[in-house]
């Protein structure tokens, strides 16, 4: 019977792992898609669209009604460049760490105890690192760059453990 409470207890410290794993997924998908509608809002209201042709697309007026494009906007081209810069840094990072954490976790080779923790700084870091890069210089740029780097070592630290550079952990658990 204790092996099998044994298992029991690693199956549901599996599920608390890839619910975090999947939820952080959510999260940075939800806040990707926020940036995009962002400048989509700045573009509409400043008349900036992103190709030749946008200002006569007929469903212009509704996407301007939608994206409650009254009042200011948030900085118009200077934005609009942060917000494709922003969306490429996520691009070219968020994935890639998201898929080895979910690779490691399914190998065994990243502890929940330890996996769980850097996957939440990791999506924290990567969400305060979007929304102070997105303000500009409102913002010290030392911020940035603690949040930036958080959530570098956090995904680097996953690596680590997921590639077996550090822990030695595969098929042991945190606490057992």
């Amino acid at each position: 019977n204790a092996p099998d409470q044994h298992t029991s207890n690693m199956s549901l410290k599996q599920n608390n792992y890839f619910s975090v794993l999947s939820t952080a997924s959510a999260v940075l998908a939800t806040k990707i898609a926020l940036v995009h509608l962002a400048s989509v809002r700045t573009r509409l209201m400043t008349d900036n669209g992103s190709q030749l042709n946008d200002d006569k697309n007929a469903l212009g007026p509704l996407f301007k009604i939608i994206l409650c494009c009254r009042g200011p906007h948030f900085g118009g081209l200077e934005f609009i460049t942060r917000v494709e810069r922003i969306a490429k840094n996520c691009a070219e990072n968020e994935p890639f760490v998201l898929v080895m954490a979910a690779v490691g976790g399914l190998a065994g080779s990243v502890p929940v105890c330890v996996g769980v923790p850097l996957i939440k700084i990791y999506t924290a870091a990567r969400c305060a690192h979007t929304v102070v890069f997105l303000m500009g210089d409102k913002v010290n740029t030392a911020v940035r760059a603690v949040m930036f780097t958080t959530g570098l070592f956090s995904g680097l630290g996953l690596a680590a453990l997921a590639s077996g550079l550090i822990g030695g952990t595969k098929g042991k658990h945190c606490g057992n």
